[in-house]
């Protein structure tokens, strides 16, 4: 697969996302968030390159995102998965 690397920084620490390789996000995964949390997903987010863009896609069924450039100006909500068919409330 063709593309250029991601390079993503969480709160100062930098991974190197390559095309072709999931990149996940959540309890387990590859930058683990509060492991101890047990209301934050096991696989919260996924990074993916397809069709020469980078996508990032919400995996997990209750908790919404915010993804944010460097210097704040942008900004884009990424809300939870929604199924036909599931109530999105228990």
């Amino acid at each position: 697969m063709s593309g250029e690397p991601l390079l993503l920084d969480f709160v100062g620490e930098l991974f190197r996302i390559v095309p072709g390789a999931p990149f996940q996000i959540g309890r387990e995964g590859d930058l683990i968030l509060d492991e101890d949390n047990l209301f934050l997903h096991r696989r919260f987010l996924i990074i993916e390159h397809d069709a020469d863009l980078w996508w990032v896609a919400n995996i997990g069924s209750r908790i919404g995102a915010t993804i944010t450039e460097r210097s704040g100006t942008s900004r884009s909500w990424v809300s939870f998965r929604v199924e036909v068919g599931c109530p999105i409330y228990d």
